[in-house]
């Protein structure tokens, strides 16, 4: 799809870390969110992934994935069922099911991490994924 594609990573990043899971799954559930990024947006927004090392305490650290978009954005309401299974959203420019989220959400819980939603309609969208890493 022709859009504006940016890769952020974070200084953070750049060291060796060990993210202990699925890669398989954990890529999918990424390219999901860039599938959704893809479908809501036209070709004149952009589409920007992510990463960076999130400190959580002095023991504890998280790696955080985003996927920002500068689409059609989301409602309050659709928010609240846009994990579900067989969601779709408004804007939605491709076929489906509408299970696409509801699939990454559950790889995301299953390796212990949580995925977040901020959007403004008419302003995008950013999904944030957050995941353990292992300590070294």
């Amino acid at each position: 799809t022709q859009r504006e594609w940016q890769l952020t990573l974070e200084e953070s990043v750049q060291k060796e870390h060990q993210l202990l899971g699925d890669r398989q799954k954990l890529t999918g559930a990424l390219l999901n969110l860039l599938r959704h990024a893809a479908q809501h947006t036209q070709e004149t927004d952009t589409i920007e992934l992510g990463c960076r090392i999130v400190e959580i305490d002095n023991a504890a650290r998280q790696i955080q994935f985003w996927v920002r978009d500068t689409g059609a954005g989301m409602t309050a309401e659709e928010q609240q069922y846009i994990f579900d299974r067989f969601a779709r959203g408004r804007h939605r420019r491709a076929d489906g099911a509408g299970l696409g989220l509801a699939i990454t959400s559950a790889v995301i819980e299953a390796h212990k991490g949580r995925i977040e939603l901020e959007s403004r309609p008419n302003l995008g969208s950013t999904f944030r994924v957050m995941l353990p890493i292992a300590n070294t």
